[in-house]
């Protein structure tokens, strides 16, 4: 593929993967602060993390068989794939439901705007792996837009405050996005060992052992386990099994194209074209509160936040068209 087809298609395919996402983050957002509800903690993390990690297990399955080629031409249909794939895809679904785990914790205390760009340092730390040990990308190619654009999208979501809590800072930014890291390279490896469709069903089918097995668990030995399944119990209404039956239909397209992507571009750079969904997320954020207060919990928006967002608009810009230039070496 020449190399100017090959940009624009990573461009316009993490754009469209940026707004899919942006999208189930904002409904993920609301489901914390609407639907599971109660006391802030693990708890009640673990409890939504259980029941998404499950409903994905069904859903993302039924979603691949219906509209996985249309996604990765690739995909021929489910392949039971080899150990090598099972493994990347058993890590992948392992970190994943780590790092869910503390996003969904850290979302209690911020709206998806703020917790959105709090986990834009994911690029941070993948850059850096494939820059000092997969060196699959270029210092002098990379650094700038890694930078450009974590800084222009932590802009792009200030609302005064971080928009979080320090407790959601150091369970987002810090723990969440290690770990969120570590399973975006696995993702990596899984894809090329089969592809990015049966990676992405395997990879939720480990999620929801590896999620429930842990939830349980540490529930069991902190004396939680009552409160857990009453948590549980209490949350799956209709309307919230409805509501997030339709958020992981755009978590399919969304995470679905990024592993797409991965078959030919460097991590770090799919990640920086994504980072786009932290103004949608700041606007969904902004507009819920206003037209519904309390949408996405308590949020201030003061007049000169938006001279600060709009120069994270500038630098998020400026970082995604200088990565649509950067051809992966993988």
């Amino acid at each position: 593929m020449p190399r100017e087809t090959h940009n624009v298609k990573l461009l316009w395919l993490g754009i469209v993967a940026a707004l899919l996402s942006a999208v189930y983050r904002v409904m993920d957002n609301y489901t914390v602060h609407n639907l599971v509800v109660g006391p802030k903690g693990v708890t009640t993390a673990f409890a939504y993390l259980v029941i998404g990690a499950c409903t994905a297990a069904i859903v993302i399955p039924v979603l691949t068989l219906i509209f996985g080629r249309f996604l990765d031409p690739h995909f021929k249909g489910f392949v039971w794939g080899n150990r090598h794939m099972h493994w990347n895809a058993f890590i992948s679904g392992f970190f994943a439901a780590g790092s869910t785990l503390f996003l969904l914790w850290g979302t209690q205390y911020g709206d998806p705007g703020a917790l959105a760009a709090l986990t834009t340092p994911t690029i941070v730390f993948t850059g850096l792996y494939e820059i000092l040990w997969a060196r699959t990308l270029s210092m002098r190619a990379a650094v700038l837009p890694i930078l450009a654009a974590t800084v222009g999208s932590f802009c792009g979501a200030w609302n005064g405050s971080f928009g979080a809590t320090l407790t959601g800072f150091v369970l987002v930014f810090v723990v969440s996005n290690i770990i969120g890291a570590a399973g975006e390279i696995r993702e990596t490896n899984g894809v090329k060992a089969v592809n990015a469709m049966n990676l992405m069903v395997w990879r939720f089918i480990w999620l929801a052992v590896t999620a429930t097995a842990t939830a349980l668990a540490v529930s069991f030995l902190s004396g939680q386990l009552e409160a857990l399944q009453t948590q549980i119990h209490r949350s799956l209404t209709p309307a919230s099994v409805s509501f997030i039956v339709v958020t992981f239909g755009f978590v399919f397209g969304g995470i679905g194209l990024k592993l797409v992507l991965k078959r030919d571009h460097a991590v770090s750079v799919i990640l920086i074209v994504m980072s786009l969904q932290v103004f949608i997320t700041s606007g969904a954020a902004w507009f819920g509160n206003w037209y519904y207060p309390g949408t996405f919990g308590d949020t201030a928006y003061p007049w000169w936040v938006w001279p600060i967002r709009l120069t994270g608009l500038i630098l998020l810009t400026w970082g995604v068209y200088r990565v649509s230039k950067v051809r992966s070496t993988e």
